[in-house]
């Protein structure tokens, strides 16, 4: 989604869909993190094209075939997810140490094309917006944020202390903050 600054900023944002995409990765995995680590890699590849377009389209002079070097002067774009262990090994500073060598390898490769010019966040499954359309749920939630034009995430640590759950969504959307 294209949104302002302040939606990584953990306050609400206007924002509107860009992009969606949705497809079978291309090898078997053993776990939901190696899943959500090579989703992740190929929504990387898409934010950073996606940034390098539009940098192009604000400044003509925009490096785009350089965007490890080009990203680093723009705003940092968030990376989102719902899945707390590929967060916590996207976002400390230690060596991710897993069972898996190649979700491993898969995410400090992650770590390191994205780390100046994303920041990682992580919200509660409640309120992942994507979740509907590739799971047989109520998509009510996504409706009333598209039509909104809104949108926020919580701080994580926060989140996890008042034990997030679909009330968070609910109370955002009824406030109209």
């Amino acid at each position: 989604m294209a949104c302002t600054p302040s939606l990584a900023k953990i306050e609400t944002a206007e924002f509107s869909p860009v992009v969606r995409h949705s497809k079978q990765i291309g090898r078997v995995v053993r776990s939901t993190l190696s899943a959500e680590a090579y989703s992740m890699s190929s929504s990387l590849d898409k934010l950073t094209w996606i940034r390098c377009m539009w940098g192009y389209v604000k400044n003509p002079n925009f490096a785009r075939h350089k965007p490890e070097t080009s990203l680093r002067d723009e705003l940092h774009g968030p990376m989102i997810t719902d899945c707390r262990s590929f967060f916590d090994l996207v976002t400390k500073n230690a060596v991710p140490n897993c069972q898996e060598w190649r979700t491993m390898i898969e995410v400090m490769l992650l770590k390191e094309q994205s780390k100046d010019h994303t920041i990682c966040r992580w919200v509660s499954t409640a309120i992942m917006l994507a979740d509907c359309l590739t799971k047989p749920m109520d998509a009510t939630f996504l409706r009333t944020v598209l039509q909104l034009g809104k949108f926020r995430i919580y701080d994580e640590d926060l989140t996890l202390k008042q034990n997030a759950n679909r009330k968070f969504g609910v109370t955002w959307i009824n406030n109209r903050i």
